[in-house]
């Protein structure tokens, strides 16, 4: 199955833009920003866009050149959704945002290379909300045949954690922080970090202690980590932990940081 092929069954509206293979090629009529191609949810459009030029407000996020072609979509209801080059045969650049009332655009965000050479946003849509979405040729790159899919995104990942008030600590002065994370979206915890500050007396100890992976799903999973400091020994009292979570699904990333006065004992 070729790529053009492939992107296709992202939507389920098909439109055709531009001309044949093989026909002369002409100036898009989605060409400038005042003139967007209006496209539907879920829908993959095909066109060509060698002929495709840049506009005077055009942005140049993410490296944006020219052969730029312009769509818009009226969102009908609250929800995350997709926007994707995937398919086309070129270097592609895509940005999203909304009308800025002087003829641009405000943009919400953008992309380049989310997959091999093709590009893929997404962003909260509101009900109402008009959104212009903007496909340019990577800075000065040629344009070419270009398949824009629109479609409702998967789930974002989501990642929690807690970090329980009290702590341990061993004759040693080696501390243990223990809590839950919890992950949505299919994601995977990738990192857990955590920084640990006592004062005692007129110093202040300060560790840190960290794990690269650990299971983490729907349902909070607890977990431990061990902070040893390399300027004192942590004693029993009050201390200010710092927690720091990462996970990814298979699309983007998440992270959350959370702050917790906890108090360490035997």
């Amino acid at each position: 199955m070729n790529r053009r092929r492939l992107a296709g069954v992202i939507g389920a509206g098909v439109l055709i833009l531009g001309l044949t293979r093989g026909a002369a090629a002409a100036t898009p009529s989605n060409d400038d920003i005042s003139t967007p191609t209006p496209i539907l949810l879920p829908s993959t459009t095909y066109q060509s866009t060698v002929e495709a030029t840049a506009g005077p407000t055009d942005p140049t996020d993410c490296a944006a050149g020219g052969h730029s072609v312009w769509f818009s979509h009226t969102a009908t209801a609250d929800g995350r959704l997709l926007a994707t080059t995937f398919g086309s045969d070129y270097d592609t650049v895509l940005i999203v945002g909304t009308a800025d009332g002087s003829g641009g655009i405000t943009v919400l965000d953008c992309n380049d290379d989310a997959f091999d050479l093709q590009s893929a946003v997404r962003f909260d849509a509101v009900a109402g909300t008009t959104y212009l979405l903007m496909v340019g040729s990577f800075s000065e790159s040629s344009g070419g045949e270009l398949v824009m899919n629109l479609s409702v995104a998967p789930p974002a990942p989501s990642v929690d954690i807690t970090v329980d008030s009290t702590g341990s600590f061993t004759p040693y002065g080696i501390a243990t922080l223990r809590g839950t994370v919890t992950c949505g979206g299919g994601a995977q915890l990738a990192t857990l970090e955590a920084s640990l500050a006592q004062t005692v007396g007129r110093v202040v100890i300060r560790g840190f202690g960290g794990t690269k992976g650990s299971e983490c799903g729907p349902s909070p999973t607890t977990w431990e980590l061990t902070i040893q400091s390399d300027d004192g020994k942590f004693l029993g009292g009050r201390a200010e932990a710092h927690v720091f979570a990462f996970a990814c699904n298979d699309r983007e990333c998440v992270d959350v940081a959370v702050q917790q006065t906890v108090r360490l004992r035997r």
